[in-house]
């Protein structure tokens, strides 16, 4: 990614989020390039923020562009994306840059 943002989350993203997280998705994609979203300190994570973060990455692919979390995920995180039935072995039809949020990791080298 060579014009590049960084967003970084800290606390829960819980539904009581998911507006807010909209927003600040929103707000980086006004600005030209590609966004790395730092969730390394995201304890806790439900459904509408995954909901959320999908609906990013698939508006982020439709205009060229890349959303990506930035590094490896924490285990917790990891965990709530599974619990929540986000977890696939192969991205949707858009993602032809193979930058599915929720492809396992080992899949995504």
């Amino acid at each position: 990614m060579e014009d590049k943002k960084s967003l970084k989350l800290v606390g829960d993203y819980k539904i009581d989020k998911a507006e807010e997280l909209r927003g600040l998705l929103l707000k980086a994609y006004e600005e030209p390039g590609d966004l790395l979203v730092n969730v390394r300190q995201v304890q806790e994570v439900d459904v509408a923020c995954l909901q959320v973060f999908c609906s990013a990455h698939r508006t982020y692919l439709k205009a060229g562009r890349i959303l990506a979390f930035d590094g490896p995920l924490e285990e917790e995180f990891k965990r709530s994306v599974q619990e929540a039935g986000f977890s696939r072995e192969k991205g949707c039809t858009l993602n032809r840059t193979r930058t599915c949020l929720w492809v396992r990791e080992s899949d995504h080298e």
